[in-house]
């Protein structure tokens, strides 16, 4: 009888249903205060090495194009972030952002919380998880 649960167990674990792009998106959305679609403006320089001991973080200022969630009275966000070896959005080889991702001009999708006692366009990004390419297929999942 142990062996049929232990089974019956595994079987769950490994069938469990994964989860949708889109229902990954929606979820996030629900979590934050603004969900945004911007442009890169401009990356700020990197530190020269990767967060570990130290907080290594790394600033990019945004040009808003859209607000889909949220209220926001600027034209522009600044926001931080944490330079994580191995992470989805920085380079594969030096602590910097992707030149890739983050290139002057590219549109993003920033899923970002406001701190109410900082009145201020300057966000941390949650982890680096608040940052999606501004694909056809992303913002057709945050449209109503």
């Amino acid at each position: 009888m142990k062996i049929l649960w232990t089974i019956l167990l595994l079987q769950g674990l490994f069938l469990a249903p994964v989860q949708s792009d889109k229902q990954k998106w929606l979820n996030l959305a629900a979590n934050v205060d603004l969900v945004l679609v911007v442009q890169v403006k401009h990356v700020g320089p990197t530190p020269g090495f990767w967060s570990g001991y130290l907080t290594a973080s790394q600033r990019v200022r945004f040009k808003v194009v859209k607000v889909i969630k949220g209220n926001l009275n600027a034209g522009e966000v600044e926001v931080e972030y944490y330079l994580v070896k191995n992470d989805d959005l920085v380079d594969n080889e030096l602590p910097r952002l992707s030149p890739e991702i983050f290139e002057k001009g590219n549109h993003l999708v920033l899923f970002l919380k406001t701190d109410q006692k900082r009145k201020t366009t300057s966000f941390a990004a949650d982890q680096n998880r608040g940052t999606a390419p501004a694909d056809g297929d992303t913002l057709k999942a945050l449209s109503p």
